[in-house]
């Protein structure tokens, strides 16, 4: 096998090229870059440019370093990008970020807490001392309501 020919010379600039490539994917790469070298090859000869051909090839070839190096710092890249997710996924501050988002959602879909604020903040009554309620209910479900009418001294329901 002689290397003067400019195929070949292009097609081992490729192959060393794919030793960059990450192994996972360098297969599919090496074969890609063949099939377009052969494709130039056949496309420089139909357009009659035999004689500018060797040097074309192996400017082609040598784009293939280019894309090699690309393909190792994209592979780098996601690679690191995967270690800083999953370090990120065990760490305290996103446990505690899940359990803040989990607490926001229960606020929101139960209306702000209703019965939270009820009990933070003073009841809207001039007089709360003398406000009473009675809570009617079975030992799971309670249900807090006025008291009725009947119940109260002289059977009205004025406040006094």
């Amino acid at each position: 096998m002689t290397w003067s020919n400019p195929y070949q010379r292009a097609a081992l600039l490729i192959r060393a090229a794919g030793w960059l490539v990450p192994s996972s994917s360098r297969l599919q790469w090496s074969q890609e870059w063949t099939t377009e070298l052969h494709y130039a090859l056949r496309t420089l000869r139909e357009r009659g440019e035999d004689s500018e051909a060797g040097a074309r090839l192996i400017d082609f070839a040598s784009g293939a370093f280019q894309d090699a190096a690309w393909h190792r710092g994209h592979y780098w890249k996601c690679k690191w990008i995967e270690r800083s997710v999953s370090r990120s996924l065990q760490s305290a501050g996103f446990c505690l970020a899940g359990l803040l988002a989990l607490v926001l959602v229960i606020v929101t879909m139960s209306g702000f807490l209703p019965v939270t604020r009820s009990v933070l903040w003073s009841l809207p009554y001039a007089d709360a001392n003398r406000i009473a309620t009675v809570v009617n209910g079975a030992p799971i479900v309670a249900v807090r309501s006025g008291i009725p009418g009947e119940w109260v001294v002289g059977g009205s329901r004025t406040v006094v």
